[in-house]
């Protein structure tokens, strides 16, 4: 088969692949997730989807809970989440207001 000076050129990039975009979908609504789906996905995209949450500096206490709920059925990712030694926040304390502001600061 003869290619074409275009495509030896490199004139325009190549696509992503369909397996690139839909990684991309679910890496960017991993949030929305539950448990039940991360663990439906086999062990490699499961870790596969962690380290990327980790690269996009996403990882957050309701996205760790999604890996935790997923790493009980997955022992590598179960692994991984112990090797980062996490530690839980502590609890934030209740939004409180100085009481001499007064209920309507004007400045608020």
């Amino acid at each position: 088969a003869r290619r074409s000076s275009r495509a030896r050129g490199g004139a325009m990039p190549t696509p992503p692949s369909l397996q690139a975009l839909s990684f991309d979908a679910l890496l960017a609504n991993v949030s929305s997730m539950t448990g039940e789906h991360v663990s439906a996905l086999p062990e490699h995209v499961q870790l596969e989807l962690f380290e990327g949450v980790l690269a996009r500096g996403a990882l957050n206490e309701t996205v760790l809970g999604i890996f935790q709920e997923a790493a009980r059925k997955c022992a590598p990712l179960a692994a991984r989440i112990r090797s980062l030694n996490l530690k839980p926040l502590p609890p934030r304390p209740p939004a409180t207001r100085n009481r001499w502001l007064g209920d309507n600061p004007s400045w608020y």
